[in-house]
Order: C-alpha cells, then structure tokens, then sequence
C-alpha cells in the first residue's frame, strides 16, 4: 500500500495527515480536506503533526529565526520548480523579481545536467491551488526569503511516478543537488533584504501582484470547468490511452484528478 501521508503512530492512511496541508498558511481552505481518509487530509488543526512543528519551532528557534534565507522542499513528481504562493492564483510576494531570478538559474543549472526540463511558477497557476503548505508558510510567516518547492522526476504525463524507475534515482539526485547549490549559492550571495511578512489580504493589495503563467515546457491545454465534474490534470486523457484500467487500479488518485475522464461524476 502506497500512503503519502505521515504515519505517526497510526496503521492506516486513513489515520495519516498530508504534512503539506498542515502549515499554517490559510489552513482548511482550498486544496485541503477534512476527511480522515482522504490523501489530502490536513489534520485537526495547523500544526497537529510533530513533524509540521518540528519544522516550525526550528525556523522560530533563537539560532534560526530571521536567518533563513532559502527554504526547500523536495516532492515528487511532475517535474515542477514551485515558488509562493500557492493558496491562490495569481498571488506571489512583493519580492518576486528577486525569487524569479534566482528559481530561473536554479532551473537553468538543473536542465544543463541531464536536459530534463521543468516548468516554473505558483503551484496554483500551473499545478493547482493548495493552502497549509509548508514552503507559503515559510515565505508567508517563516521569514524566508528563497523558497521553492521541488517537484522530481518524472513528468506529470506518468500517472503512476511516485515510485521511481531504480535507473533514474541518481541522475534525479545529481541535476536536483545542481539546482540545489545554484539557489543556496545566490541566496546568500544577493544579501536578502529584511524578512518578508505576508498580510492576508486580496491579491490586488500591496505586497501582492499579478503573475502570467509560466510554462518551460509544453502540457495539453488544462481543462477549465464550470461545473462541479472536471479534471484537475490535463494529463488524464493521455494516462486512460496507456492504461484503460488506471481508473480502477489508482482510482483514489483518479478520483481526485481525473473525475471527469473517469466517469466518477
């Protein structure tokens, strides 16, 4: 059994919470649930998991706080390089300038390795909108200033890639570590100004612009529904053609993506 979620002193995923919706940073919104057994489940309240705290009262810790300079977090997959914000479309810190000079070369240094290509942007506007995350937190309340979420190999047309190929875990590690050492290389390099603190407020206030989507490669054009019945991936079409049984083998994860390929609604 595959669980994304944490297991901390549970046996079942239902019983687990997806730490990446369990900051907080607009917890309990969009891109989260309140159900148990969902993969997306966001815990009881911000910060109810160990882990999510550990995290936090490290950033908050008297030899941290208001230090930090980069933040990372490592996911899988879709080969997506993510910044801030991503609760919302179209929302980005006041210093975006400086976070998409940095991402960019980061990327630049990642592709020369092996030509994987990634796509760059909010997490909303070219994946999908997600609250209680781990890296907004840490640019929005953390006091980071460089903060990027990482999706690894392989490319989003895979339905199934949360396990690896065996053949293609050293190149991820090798490209990942050369995007890795570009951004803790400039972040430091660049001096960063004060922390960033994010009021929530609406995307036109300041602190807060507008940001076009930003696409390095090219995807099948996302579906845009206006009803309750339509897919999350504009991969879903591409995954039923390889695998007419993908609704039936994943369909926990089909479900949530691919409803209207699917036929669930």
């Amino acid at each position: 059994m595959l669980c994304k979620k944490d297991q901390w002193f549970r046996e079942r995923c239902c019983g687990g919470v997806d730490l990446n919706r369990n900051f907080d940073w607009f917890w309990g919104e969009v891109g989260s649930s309140s159900d148990r057994c969902s993969e997306i489940y966001q815990g009881k309240s911000p910060f109810s998991e160990a882990e999510a705290r550990a995290v936090r009262d490290a950033m908050f810790s008297p030899d941290l706080r208001g230090k930090v300079d980069a933040f990372l977090t490592l996911h899988t997959y879709s080969q997506m390089w993510i910044h801030p914000f991503s609760h919302q479309r179209k929302t980005v810190p006041e210093d975006i300038n400086d976070i998409e000079q940095v991402g960019r070369r980061a990327i630049s240094a990642l592709e020369s390795v092996y030509g994987t290509k990634y796509r760059f942007g909010t997490g909303a506007d070219i994946l999908y909108p997600s609250s209680g995350g781990s890296d907004d937190w840490a640019k929005g309340k953390g006091g980071a200033k460089y903060v990027y979420l990482m999706e690894l190999r392989p490319g989003e047309e895979v339905w199934d890639g949360f396990i690896l190929d065996s053949r293609q875990l050293i190149p991820t590690g090798r490209e990942t570590w050369a995007g890795i050492k570009v951004t803790t290389g400039w972040s430091t390099t660049l001096n960063p100004t004060a922390p960033f603190i994010f009021t929530p407020t609406s995307p036109r206030t300041p602190g807060i612009t507008a940001l076009p989507k930003f696409a390095i490669t090219k995807a099948p054009v996302r579906f845009i529904a206006f009803s309750s019945c339509f897919d999350r991936s504009p991969w879903c079409a591409a995954w039923l053609e390889r695998n007419p049984q993908v609704c039936i083998v994943s369909s926990i994860f089909m479900r949530r993506d691919c409803s209207r390929t699917c036929r669930f609604c």
